[in-house]
């Protein structure tokens, strides 16, 4: 039996956790991954939260 399934992604949820995760590699480049076939599920909207920021 199959039944519809929404994703719901937060830009601002993934840059806190990018945050807390750079502290414990701070020399380390750091690479965000969206699992699932994400085409069409905003993940273009979510490319500005994982744009390089200064350490």
């Amino acid at each position: 039996m199959s039944r519809p399934i929404t994703a719901i992604l937060h830009a601002d949820s993934m840059r806190r956790d990018l945050a807390v995760v750079r502290p414990h590699a701070p020399a380390s480049p750091v690479m965000a991954m969206v699992r699932a076939e994400c085409c069409g599920d905003g993940c273009a909207r979510l490319a500005p939260a994982f744009t390089p920021v200064p350490v």
